[in-house]
C-alpha cells in the first residue's frame, strides 16, 4: 500500500463517526483529494481545502460530497496587502524610504512577480532581507536585482495553478549565494 493509502485507512480507522477539523492546504490534483480524505465523517464535521486548482469538483471525493461542501474564492492581495507583507518579511518598516529610485523600482517589481500569492511575498521577501538594522543599502540592490531577474527568468515559477516550486527554488539558490 502506498504511504498516501496507509494515511487514509488510519485516519478512517481513527476518525470513524467522529466529528473532526480536517485541514488540507495546497491541493492541486483531484487525485490528492481521493488519495487523502476519508469518505465518512461523523455528523458536525468540517474540513478546509486551500486550493487555486478549478479542477478538485473532478474528483471521486468531492462528487460523493458535493452537496455538503461550500465554495469560498480567494483572491490575490491588493498591491498595498502584497507591499505590507513583503516589507515585514524583509524586516523593512511598512514607511521606509527606499535609498533610491532604482532600488524601489525593484521592490515593486518583485512585488508584482510573486503575483499576489502571500507565500512567495514571504519567502522572497525573507530571503532578502539586508540583516542590517540601518535599512537598505545601495548593496543590497544588486542581490535584489539578482532575485528580480532570476524571478523574471522562470515565468512559470508561479503559474495559474499557483504552483510555487519555481520561486521556492529560485529563492533558495539565491540564499546559498555568499552576500
Amino acid at each position: 500500500a502506498s504511504s498516501a493509502g496507509l494515511l487514509l485507512k488510519t485516519l478512517q480507522d481513527y476518525v470513524g463517526n467522529q466529528a473532526v477539523l480536517i485541514v488540507v492546504d495546497n491541493v492541486w490534483t483531484p487525485g490528492q483529494l481521493d488519495e487523502l480524505l476519508p469518505r465518512k465523517f461523523g455528523q458536525g464535521s468540517r474540513i478546509i481545502i486551500t486550493s487555486r486548482s478549478s479542477s478538485l469538483p473532478n474528483s471521486k471525493w468531492w462528487q460523493q460530497v458535493d452537496k455538503q461542501l461550500k465554495q469560498h474564492a480567494m483572491t490575490e492581495l491588493s498591491e498595498a496587502a502584497a507591499m505590507q507583507l513583503f516589507r515585514e518579511s524583509a524586516d523593512l518598516d511598512l514607511n521606509f524610504q527606499m535609498p533610491s529610485t532604482r532600488l524601489h523600482d525593484v521592490e515593486t517589481e518583485l512585488i508584482r512577480a510573486c503575483k499576489g500569492l502571500p507565500l512567495a511575498l514571504q519567502i522572497t521577501g525573507t530571503a532578502l532581507r539586508c540583516g542590517s538594522h540601518n535599512g537598505l543599502a545601495e548593496r543590497d540592490l544588486y542581490r535584489w536585482e539578482d532575485a528580480l531577474a532570476a524571478l523574471q527568468r522562470n515565468p512559470d515559477a508561479l503559474d495559474t495553478e499557483g504552483r510555487l516550486q519555481g520561486i521556492l527554488y529560485t529563492v533558495f539558490k539565491l540564499l546559498k549565494r555568499p552576500q
